[in-house]
């Protein structure tokens, strides 16, 4: 009975808007995706993918996994 409950709640924070709690999920969301397509960007760059690659490569698996 729990379960539904917890599952019911996480279903509106992530489907819903209409609460703060999905408000600030779907900004959330926002910022880690333009976030994402930043480091993208950066890492294309030659001088900047030598130097930062590596930390480039794990903020971006960082993020996936969130």
């Amino acid at each position: 009975m729990a379960e539904n409950k917890l599952k019911n709640h996480f279903y509106k924070v992530i489907f819903g808007d209409d609460t703060k709690a999905g408000k600030l999920f779907d900004i959330l969301l926002f910022i880690a995706i333009s976030f994402s397509v930043l480091i993208v960007m950066l890492n294309s760059v030659v001088k900047l993918h030598l130097e930062y690659g590596s930390l480039f490569l794990t903020i971006e698996w960082i993020i996936t996994i969130l």
